[in-house]
């Protein structure tokens, strides 16, 4: 089976071949498993960014839309109050009015 020592060298390197290329399948099982991983993390996070980025505009969009009603509100407030007022001073003086008489 080995008559030289050539024959030896060259099932040594043989074994050292066959062992590096399973090394090197392994490896690379494990870094495309890896690389997967992160690219399903990656697609995770943008989707949630995504989102919320979303979830920003429609507050944005909101708020837009609720300050074009907020003059309104702040007029009818202003109306209202005064309206009170007037209505207590009218009271104030019809119950003078009275106590005098």
């Amino acid at each position: 089976m080995f008559e030289t020592s050539k024959d030896i060298l060259f099932w040594v390197i043989a074994l050292s071949v066959a062992v590096l290329t399973g090394f090197l399948c392994w490896f690379l099982y494990y870094m495309i498993s890896i690389i997967r991983e992160a690219n399903s993390v990656i697609k995770e996070v943008e989707t949630k960014v995504r989102s919320f980025g979303e979830l920003i505009d429609a507050i944005k969009e909101k708020f837009t839309n609720s300050s074009a009603y907020f003059g309104l509100l702040i007029k009818s407030l202003t109306s209202l109050i005064s309206y009170v007022q007037e209505r207590r001073t009218k009271k104030r003086n019809a119950s003078s009015n009275a106590k005098t008489k």
